[in-house]
């Protein structure tokens, strides 16, 4: 199912299915697709099966019980049922026990925002996320956990943050590759060589750094779906 949005500018209507198109903030009303969802269960799910919902910003929750099954009956965005593995959760809950079934509803005003992630303060649009404010404080912290750890060590010390309307709400570090530049110079008295070596490193370093030169091994994209479910 392919995940979309709806921004209101005025009359004009824009349908948004990725970050690059999100607008900036003012820029009119964020619309989310909500979905009617009908879940059966044996009535001994119902309970840990309301807190699945409500985790997932449902509303709307009515319960209806037929023969020895309940039904429930609920309205949940469709980006949480997608983004947080929402069948597989029930099925985990259930043991099987339960179906669940959805159909499109609506387009309903949402807060939802985009976190953009900034390598070395360079924007990374492809790692970039669209979520709701409610989550988007774990959201960005994940985001920035999962890039420091799958992208490799690099001769510069790379900065990772998440920002929210230009504002960082989560970031990380990964350290430089430290490398012996001195270790081929053998006399212990070749200060004037070691300096060279060291002060041709540190500049080496800041040009890397100036046109933000960071390497980003293409299964991290992949991974960075992973992140919230």
């Amino acid at each position: 199912t392919k995940k979309s949005i709806k921004a209101n500018r005025g009359r004009e209507h824009l349908i948004i299915y990725d970050t690059d198109s999100f607008p900036a903030k003012g820029e009119g009303t964020i619309l989310e697709p909500i979905v009617d969802a009908l879940i059966v269960t044996p009535p001994e799910y119902v309970d840990e099966i309301e807190r699945l919902c409500n985790q997932c910003r449902a509303t709307e929750i009515n319960y209806n019980n037929v023969d020895s099954l309940t039904k429930i009956i609920a309205k949940i965005p469709l980006n949480e049922i997608i983004s947080t593995s929402f069948y597989e959760q029930l099925m985990a809950i259930t043991s099987g026990r339960a179906s669940f079934h959805y159909e499109p509803a609506e387009y309903a005003p949402s807060d939802i925002v985009k976190i953009c992630l900034l390598l070395n303060k360079a924007p990374c649009e492809q790692l970039s996320l669209i979520c709701h404010t409610t989550k988007c404080r774990q959201l960005a912290r994940d985001l920035c956990l999962k890039v420091k750890d799958n992208i490799p060590r690099q001769i510069m010390q790379v900065d990772i943050q998440a920002t929210v309307d230009a504002r960082v709400i989560a970031r990380e570090t990964k350290k430089a590759l430290k490398k012996d530049v001195v270790a081929k110079v053998k006399s212990g008295r070749d200060e004037l060589r070691k300096m060279k070596l060291i002060r041709e490193q540190i500049e080496g370093k800041k040009k890397l750094k100036a046109i933000n030169s960071v390497m980003v091994p293409k299964e991290l994209f992949r991974k960075v779906l992973e992140v919230g479910k």
